[in-house]
């Protein structure tokens, strides 16, 4: 649920920046040559920031057997 989250957050990003550059670029303003730098840069680094995530994850799983001591699901020395 939360890479869908940050899935349309990063279109509604992408999609303010094209809109803001469209309006700089008709009125003339000096702020084009930044909103066009800025449509190119964040959905690289998001996307960057994305691939990275996904590499901790695959490579350093969430272990779902840690308790809450976080010492993991191991025998305690009980005694039979």
């Amino acid at each position: 649920m939360a890479k869908r989250i940050l899935a349309w957050i990063t279109l509604i990003v992408i999609g303010a920046l094209i809109i803001a550059m469209i309006v700089s670029a008709i009125t003339g303003n000096g702020y084009f040559l930044g909103f066009l730098f800025a449509a190119i840069a964040v959905p690289a680094v998001l996307y960057v920031a994305f691939w990275i995530r996904g590499l901790i994850e695959k490579y350093h799983p969430k272990d779902e057997a840690t308790d809450e001591s976080g010492e993991g699901n191991v025998d305690k020395g009980s005694k039979n």
